[in-house]
């Protein structure tokens, strides 16, 4: 069910401040929710066209499962404070700084698309504070030559003059579904009332770097992804020991959106794995 996930909560940070939401608020309120465990917190980075708005197939899905969820948007998207472009700050650190002011040590990362970028900037920086990554739909923000030879091969130079729905959602979403393509179009547009925007990176992420992650690591894409197909995930895989990689059937840029169950499945299952091995392992 799609519900609505809009940032009704305001972190303030030493440098910016971050509108977000998060279920553990909504838990105290309610004696009919599961009481998330705390350690088990999951923080949602959103694509570059969405925001902290975006995660509505994802929120009671994942806190059913008794996990703390927190879905933010980063600075010059829907309720954070607006971007300075000459001083945009660095994402990940507005990251830590949101960690720090919930008090939380650590937590599963899920992105989607930019938000991978960022994810991967977090984790090179504080791998202690990431207990998982997952990562979506992402290019990854990878500085290498073979690699960023392959992504110019992908889009004709028309690509970039492509809307936002026929870039980002697959063609089976956009032929069966127009309620959904609408009510997607209608969150990005919500997206960044300031228009494009984004932050620095604090690591260069390459070859070398992805070599260090170590926290158990997922990634996936859909079939029909024009900016991230199946033969760019197996690239990516095969540059970050031990991750594994899932293929979404019929599925575009926007798994999370397009085919909710099959992400939230495969999400859940690797955070739940990943839980349990800890566990065994601190035994």
């Amino acid at each position: 069910m799609l519900t609505a996930t809009a940032p009704d909560l305001i972190a303030t940070l030493p440098s910016t401040s971050l509108g977000y939401w998060d279920t553990a608020h909504r838990i105290k309120n309610s004696v009919h929710a599961r009481e998330p465990d705390s350690t088990a917190t999951i923080i949602l980075l959103h694509s570059g066209v969405q925001s902290a708005l975006a995660w509505g197939y994802q929120r009671d899905s994942f806190a059913r499962r008794g996990l703390r969820v927190i879905g933010y948007s980063r600075r010059g998207y829907a309720g954070s404070a607006p971007i300075d472009p000459d001083d945009p700050g660095v994402a990940a650190e507005d990251l830590r700084d949101l960690l720090d002011y919930l008090a939380i040590e650590s937590a599963h990362l899920v992105a989607i698309a930019h938000g991978g970028y960022f994810a991967l900037d977090f984790v090179l920086s504080w791998p202690e504070r990431v207990r998982s990554l997952s990562i979506t739909s992402s290019m990854m923000g990878i500085h290498d030559t073979e690699y960023q030879a392959v992504l110019e091969r992908l889009r004709p130079p028309c690509f970039e003059t492509l809307t936002h729905d026929m870039k980002e959602l697959g063609p089976s979403y956009r032929a069966s579904n127009p309620e959904g393509v609408k009510a997607w179009q209608s969150l990005a547009d919500q997206a960044r009332p300031g228009g494009s925007t984004s932050q620095s990176l604090g690591n260069e992420i390459n070859r070398q770097r992805l070599t260090q992650i170590a926290c158990p690591t997922l990634l996936m894409t859909g079939d029909a992804d024009l900016y991230a197909p199946p033969a760019v995930l197996r690239m990516q895989q095969s540059l970050i020991p031990g991750s594994s990689a899932v293929v979404i059937p019929e599925c575009g840029h926007c798994a999370n959106w397009e085919q909710p169950g099959a992400f939230n499945h495969h999400i859940l299952t690797f955070i739940e794995n990943s839980e349990r091995c800890r566990i065994k392992k601190d035994r």
